[in-house]
């Protein structure tokens, strides 16, 4: 009786089924890793995170400014989308371009000022810096000279709900945000600038 014999072997094809093995299970392990949602590695190591750290919270020495634009007063126990999005309807249809004529329109200034703490309200002032050495007729806050916490892609509201754990004493005085503007005058990128203790 005549046996059957199976083909011998091919090395190649082995060796591709050993790395084809290798990379279904590397690709198991790492799809089981934890990443957040834009592919960071949630385990990065700490020099990386402190040079976000160091770039997200500078310390600037500012100058005095007048910031002169639509005043509102927000209401901090209410939710704050629907009144920045009434501050921005008003601040759009007052077209205050054509009246302030500021030097770099894309950039609008969001200034923080009279804070009630009793009655959980701040008041704000949407505009660009004051040219004119005339008192402005539109509402005007001034942002005081010092120095400044910069953090990019933030707001001070959500600054100064963590402020507990914040390693710099917030003085909560003439905080401010700078909104840049793309060409269709769409939020490009927001910072915001809160007053310290030097």
């Amino acid at each position: 009786m005549n046996s059957i014999q199976l083909p011998k072997r091919n090395p190649i094809i082995l060796l591709l089924y050993a790395v084809l093995v290798m990379g279904m299970f590397s690709f198991i392990i790492w799809t089981s890793l934890p990443y957040d949602n834009q592919g960071n590695a949630l385990f990065a190591g700490t020099s990386s995170q402190s040079e976000g750290t160091a770039d997200k919270q500078r310390v600037t020495q500012l100058t005095p400014l007048n910031i002169a634009g639509i005043q509102q007063v927000l209401d901090l126990r209410r939710p704050l989308e629907p009144q920045y999005i009434q501050l921005w309807n008003r601040f759009e249809s007052a077209d205050l371009i054509s009246v302030l004529n500021p030097q770099k329109p894309k950039r609008v200034y969001l200034v923080f000022g009279e804070y009630s703490d009793t009655d959980q309200t701040v008041s704000v002032v949407l505009g660009y810096p004051n040219q004119s050495e005339e008192k402005p007729s539109w509402s005007s806050i001034d942002i005081s000279p010092g120095t400044y916490l910069k953090q990019k892609n933030t707001s001070v509201i959500d600054v100064w709900s963590g402020a507990e754990s914040s390693a710099n004493a917030l003085l909560f005085r003439s905080d401010f945000e700078i909104y840049q503007l793309d060409d269709r005058y769409k939020l490009k990128s927001q910072t915001a600038f809160l007053s310290v203790a030097q």
